[in-house]
C-alpha cells in the first residue's frame, strides 16, 4: 500500500510504502506538529499532525479516519480520460488532478452566502481545478443536451427576466418550489439521464466502433466529477444544467397539463410557476399540478408555495419580480433594500474576497437587465459607484467580463 502526504501549504509528498510512511512523518522530513492530510491508495484519509499518524492506528480510530467511497471503475476506465479530454478541450493531467481531489475528499469547500431575504445557505464550490474541469464539462457537454423551453434558469439566452416575462399577463399564479432539488438529485438518476447523450456524444466525435462499450467507463469517470457526496452539490457550476436535463420529463408533464387548461408554465431552477391570464386557477387543476410534480419523483417545499389571485388584491410576484398590471416589471421592494445594504455595506469591505465581488457584479447586471437606464432612486447611487469603482479593480484571472445573472444575480 503507498501512501500520500499534503502539508497545509499544499505541497504533496509520495508516494510513500507503508513501512516508510511513519518515519516520513514523524522523523525530519516533516516536523512532527505540522499539519498533514495523508491519505492511502485504498481510500483512508487521515487529518492533522503528522506526529500522530501511524498507518497500523487506521481501523481503529473512527473518529479520526474515514473511508472515501470509491466508483468500482470499469477495466477501460483509463481509456475514458483522453475521450473526456478530447470533448471538453482540457488536458489529460488536470482531469486526473480534479479526480484525485475528488478521491480524497478535498475537491470541494464548505461556506455559507447571506440570503437575499434574510439568513445563510450552504453552498459548496468546488477547488479551482475542479472548477475548471466543470466548467468545460459545462460548455462543450451538458450545453449539448437539450432542455425544455419552459426551462429558464441556467439556459443560455434565457434568465430570470424572461421567466417572468412569460407571465406578463397574469391575473392569477400558482408556485411551486421544489424541495432540496440540489441535493435529492442523486447519483442514479444523474447517469440515467446522461447515459443516452453521453453515448451519442462519444459516438458522434469518435463514430460507432467500440462507442457503445466506451459509455460506461465514460460515465465512470464523468460522474464523480459532477457529483459531491453522491448529489448535486450546489456551488458546482455544472449542477443547475444537470438539474434541468434531470427536470426535462417533468417539464414536459407540466406543459401538456398546463396546455390543456390554457395556462403558461415556466420553471427556473427549483421554482416552478403556473399562471392564467383569468381571475383564479381552478382547484382542480391546482391539485393536478401538485400530482404531476409528485409523480415525477419531487417533493414540494410546502412553506414556499403560493397562491396569488389579482381579484383578491394579491400582488403579482414571480421570483423576486413584481409583475404589474400595466405590463412593467420590477424587483420586489424587499429585494431591493437588501441589494442596496448589499451593495453599500458588504461589499465594499470585501472586495478581496472573489465570490462577494461576483455576486455584487452579478446584482449590478440584474438590476440593469430589469430597470435598463432608468434606475429606481434607492439603487441609482450604490449600482453607478460602485461600476465605477470595479472598472479600476483588476480582474481575478479567468473571471468572465460579465457574470451571470443566473448564477450570482438575485436567489429566488
Amino acid at each position: 500500500m503507498k501512501w500520500h502526504f499534503t502539508d497545509s501549504k499544499g505541497t504533496r509528498y509520495g508516494p510513500v510504502a507503508e513501512d516508510q510512511a511513519r518515519r516520513f512523518a514523524a522523523d525530519g522530513v516533516l516536523a512532527t506538529d505540522t499539519e498533514v492530510e495523508v491519505s492511502s491508495d485504498d481510500g483512508w484519509i487521515y487529518r492533522g499532525p503528522a506526529g500522530n499518524w501511524t498507518p497500523r492506528d487506521r481501523r481503529s480510530k473512527p473518529l479520526s479516519f474515514a473511508q472515501v467511497p470509491r466508483r468500482r471503475a470499469s477495466t477501460s476506465f483509463d481509456s475514458a480520460v483522453p475521450v473526456l479530454s478530447a470533448l471538453i478541450g482540457r488536458p489529460d493531467q488536470e482531469i486526473l488532478e480534479a479526480l484525485n481531489l475528488v478521491h480524497t475528499g478535498m475537491a470541494y469547500d464548505s461556506v455559507r452566502i447571506p440570503k437575499v431575504r434574510g439568513g445563510t445557505r450552504e453552498i459548496n464550490p468546488p477547488k479551482p481545478v475542479l472548477k475548471r474541469v466543470q466548467r468545460a464539462i459545462l460548455e462543450r457537454l451538458l450545453y449539448q443536451i437539450p432542455v425544455h423551453f419552459t426551462a429558464h434558469g441556467f439556459c443560455r439566452n434565457r434568465d430570470i427576466m424572461t421567466n417572468a416575462m412569460a407571465h406578463i399577463r397574469a391575473r392569477a399564479v400558482v408556485n411551486h418550489d421544489l424541495k432540496d432539488a440540489f441535493p435529492s438529485v442523486q447519483e442514479q438518476r444523474v447517469a440515467a439521464n446522461l447515459r443516452p447523450w453521453a453515448r451519442r456524444l462519444v459516438t458522434t466525435q469518435f463514430g460507432h466502433v467500440d462507442s457503445a462499450a466506451m459509455v460506461t467507463p465514460f460515465l465512470d469517470l464523468l460522474l464523480p466529477l459532477v457529483l459531491h457526496n453522491g448529489s448535486l452539490p450546489q456551488g458546482a457550476p455544472t449542477s443547475p444544467a444537470i438539474l434541468n436535463i434531470v427536470c426535462l420529463n417533468l417539464d414536459r408533464s407540466l406543459f401538456a397539463l398546463c396546455s390543456q387548461h390554457g395556462l403558461t408554465v415556466t420553471r427556473y431552477a427549483d421554482d416552478i410557476t403556473v399562471s392564467s391570464e383569468k381571475d383564479q386557477i381552478p382547484g382542480a387543476v391546482k391539485q393536478q399540478i401538485r400530482s404531476v410534480i409528485y409523480a415525477a419523483g419531487w417533493k414540494i417545499n410546502q412553506t414556499k408555495s403560493k397562491d396569488l389571485e389579482r381579484a383578491n388584491g394579491h400582488s403579482i410576484e414571480i421570483t423576486g419580480l413584481l409583475i404589474h398590471e400595466d405590463g412593467r416589471v420590477t424587483i420586489a421592494p424587499d429585494r431591493r433594500r437588501a441589494y442596496r445594504k448589499y451593495l453599500l455595506k458588504d461589499a465594499k469591505q470585501s472586495w478581496v474576497d472573489g465570490e462577494v465581488r461576483a455576486r455584487a457584479e452579478g446584482i449590478i447586471a440584474f438590476v440593469r437587465r430589469v430597470y435598463q437606464r432608468l434606475l429606481p432612486s434607492d439603487l441609482r447611487g450604490p449600482v453607478e459607484e460602485l461600476e465605477r469603482q470595479l472598472e479600476d479593480l483588476p480582474r481575478p484571472e479567468g473571471q468572465p467580463r460579465r457574470p451571470s445573472m443566473n448564477r450570482y444575480g438575485p436567489q429566488p
